[in-house]
């Protein structure tokens, strides 16, 4: 039962837990040692070998020195079955002697380590707060013991001080427990043994003596739970003697594979971080410990993803984790620590301002809580810092916070990395701004300096990847170099040498080798798709090298294929729309306006806003329109999306001189129809003089919009004609309407001539 017990499935499970069973196994073992050495002839040999596996045992975790008080209650025992010899009696005190000792230091070395760790200590509430709540937790573990349900990594006790039913109940079997254990053990029954051994072994899991962070954990149950089965045992077998055992162990029987059902269920929530510390999290909502391990499984599980949606996911689960620990926690001291979890996220989120106002908040924190917080933990901060600053643009701010960065830090080679970032941002863009020979000569000073520090982090660390890819990437921005083509081909060669499968490091090379080798290029293209499918750049490159080569179907196909890989993809998405585009022309020069119109309607398909499109769209539906045969539905249906086309293009640049052309023309063609419409229209009667009105005032507002949109243009002369005489027939209707006396209409008139 021992061996299945599912509260044990976290010391077996879990690696960080290895450390109770070798605990356990030493443990045990210096018991058995040190029981065997008492039967010995000559037994000052044996008592030696317990203290050795004593000694083992408190280096694998030193909550085991509660060994020697067990080896006190065998003893007890044993004197109780047999007297010892005198020899066996001395020996058997100087060994428990030395076990003390040992203890002792154990304990001491233990707390020491602690203090420094903090997690001794790093509660501090009054006994008479926390005692009660201790006292329900020896109830669950008992629970646990006996009915091992509803197990979690982390158990929450809000310590409020509240004697409640549960601290009663703990305490009432903690009071009874114990005055059967001494009773029995005085009666030199094993069950009194196994009780007192189960108490004694949980004694370290106080937490009144001293305070420890969390309530209870299931693992600290490895070492009572041998004297709790002990003493199941020998309860069984006293009530169940002789013949009688058979219905023990099938009871036995059935425990144990309960048990082993238990257990195996239970071991599916260790399968990964993310499961455990979700089982916790929906065990204890309000507590802060397992948010934040939560957040972090889910960061770490952001790192091994590839689309970018589930990455974003999982970081805002994480950021909303530790916002909802900020607000849950019960001091500062916990807000602190949810904070500066906060802080890193919401910079890869892109939240920059809510990052740097959480790192201000934590600064203030640190100077009033924790004033000597961890030099480790400073360097952290300035470089979450400086990727905030980095991400508003603020450069001199983000060197200025990694100047904080101890040499000897552990990050400071990620401080290094980012230093040589920021150099390299700050000259390219001082470049492209267009710069006077001063400014062109700081920024390239700038540049190689960032150059420098990726060359001196790549000697310090030739298999990185990453450091080495980005030297190169800065590298091939620095064409200014006397050595640069030398230099660039020493370096990726080299890349591609030591990491011979990975996608990026071909890509480079690829890059920069596809103006002088364009089949190397493309072959090393080829390669880097094939290792890493969802590489943009690589498909970007390659489209344009095979479109160099004439090969425009299969460019388009390979910008498909990474559009496919990478569905999210801007840079593809106007690329294959730019693509199509260029087909649209094509066809359009070729006289295939059917064809041309295709290309452009897959192309805005992609990109729906681009000004060369809709102007595209417009000229290809205003020349459908005069095309020989076109029913009359169809030529407005194309007039009707030309002028959609060409109004669309004007929302998105006002002072395009393509579309206001267009849209002029197309203006012109609806102003010349209505006018054709007037002329078809004969007779006298009042219907058909107010359409001809109508339809004619319909035809000068087109003709006067078409003037507005492009006066100086050679293709509306013939308009100004048109509309100077119909102004000279309002202006004389106005004339006959005012002698008429009807002065309102007389004046609209005139106002319209």
């Amino acid at each position: 039962i021992f061996a299945v017990h599912p509260v044990l499935a976290e010391s077996v499970v879990w690696v960080s837990g290895r450390k109770d069973l070798l605990s356990l196994g030493f443990a045990m073992a210096a018991l058995l040692a040190w029981m065997r050495a008492h039967d010995r002839d000559r037994v000052a040999p044996y008592f030696s070998a317990p203290l050795v596996l004593f000694a083992a045992a408190l280096l694998s975790k030193s909550t085991v020195f509660v060994v020697p008080i067990l080896a006190w209650l065998l003893r007890r025992r044993r004197i109780a079955q047999a007297p010892l010899s005198n020899e066996a009696d001395r020996w058997s005190r100087r060994s428990l002697a030395a076990l003390v000792g040992l203890a002792v230091a154990g304990v001491a070395l233990h707390l020491a380590v602690a203090a420094l760790q903090g997690t001794v200590g790093s509660e501090s509430l009054p006994l008479s707060v926390k005692a009660p709540g201790m006292l329900a937790v020896f109830g669950r573990y008992l629970a646990h013991v006996v009915f091992p349900v509803d197990l979690a990594i982390y158990y929450h006790e809000p310590f409020d001080g509240v004697f409640d039913g549960a601290a009663a109940m703990g305490a009432t079997l903690l009071i009874v427990l114990g005055v059967f254990a001494w009773r029995s053990m005085r009666r030199g029954r094993a069950a009194g043994l196994g009780m007192l051994w189960f108490l004694v072994a949980l004694a370290p899991f106080n937490n009144l003596f001293p305070q420890f962070s969390g309530a209870m954990a299931d693992r600290y149950l490895h070492l009572p739970l041998v004297g709790a089965l002990l003493a199941l045992a020998a309860f069984g077998r006293r009530v169940l003697p002789g013949e009688r055992g058979m219905p023990l162990t099938l009871a036995m029987l059935g425990i144990l594979a309960t048990a082993a059902l238990l257990a195996r269920d239970r071991t599916q929530d260790f399968r990964d971080s993310e499961t455990l510390w979700r089982d916790a999290h929906e065990s204890a909502p309000e507590a802060v410990l397992p948010a934040l391990q939560l957040g972090l499984a889910l960061e770490e599980q952001a790192l091994t993803l590839e689309d970018p949606a589930q990455v974003s996911s999982r970081r805002n689960r994480a950021a909303q984790l530790y916002q909802s620990a900020v607000l849950e926690a019960v001091n500062r001291r916990e807000a602190l620590q949810a904070r500066m979890k906060l802080a890193p996220i919401l910079v890869q989120l892109g939240d920059q301002a809510r990052a740097l106002e959480e790192l201000r908040t934590i600064e203030s924190e640190i100077a009033d809580l924790d004033p000597d917080l961890g030099p480790a933990d400073r360097d952290n901060l300035a470089i979450t810092r400086s990727s905030a600053l980095v991400a508003e643009g603020r450069h001199a701010e983000a060197l200025s916070s990694l100047a904080r960065v101890r040499s000897s830090s552990p990050v400071d080679f990620e401080a290094r990395n980012m230093r040589a970032v920021i150099k390299i941002l700050q000259a390219t863009q001082r470049l492209a701004s267009v710069p006077d020979e001063t400014t062109r000569r700081d920024a390239i000073q700038t540049y190689e300096e960032g150059l420098a520090e990726y060359e001196a982090l790549a000697a310090l660390r030739p298999r990185n990847l990453k450091i080495r890819t980005e030297e190169i990437k800065a590298l091939l921005g620095a064409e200014w170099r006397p050595d640069f083509h030398i230099l660039i081909g020493k370096k990726v060669h080299a890349l591609v040498e030591d990491f011979p499968t990975n996608g990026m490091a071909r890509y480079l090379r690829a890059r920069a080798y596809h103006e002088v080798d364009a089949k190397l290029a493309v072959a090393d293209l080829i390669v880097a798709l094939d290792r890493e499918p969802r590489l943009e750049s690589a498909y970007l490159l390659l489209a344009q090298l095979l479109r160099g080569e004439g090969h425009n179907r299969q460019a388009m196909g390979v910008l498909d294929q990474g559009l496919r890989m990478v569905p999210d993809s801007d840079r593809l998405r106007h690329e294959i729309a730019a693509t199509w585009l260029s087909f649209a022309r094509h066809h359009a020069a070729s006289k295939s306006p059917e064809l041309a119109l295709e290309a452009v309607r897959r192309s805005l398909e992609l990109v729906p806003d681009q000004t060369e499109g809709l102007i595209l769209r417009g000229d290809l539906h205003r020349e459908l329109s005069t095309a020989t045969g076109a029913t009359t539905e169809a030529v407005s249906a194309h007039w009707t999306q030309a002028r959609k086309s060409y109004e669309r293009a004007l929302e998105l640049d006002a002072r395009n001189a393509e579309a206001k052309l267009g849209l002029a023309l197309t203006h012109r063609a609806y102003g010349y129809g209505y006018m054709s419409s007037v002329a078809r229209a004969k007779g006298s009667d009042e219907q058909v003089v107010k359409f001809r009105e109508d339809t004619r005032r319909l035809a000068m507002d087109e003709c006067r919009a078409a003037k507005n949109l492009v006066p100086e243009s050679e293709h509306v002369q013939a308009l100004q004609i048109i509309l100077a005489g119909y102004a000279d027939e309002l202006r004389n209707e106005a004339r006959r309407l005012r002698d008429d006396l009807e002065f309102e209409e007389a004046l609209a008139v005139a106002e319209r001539a």
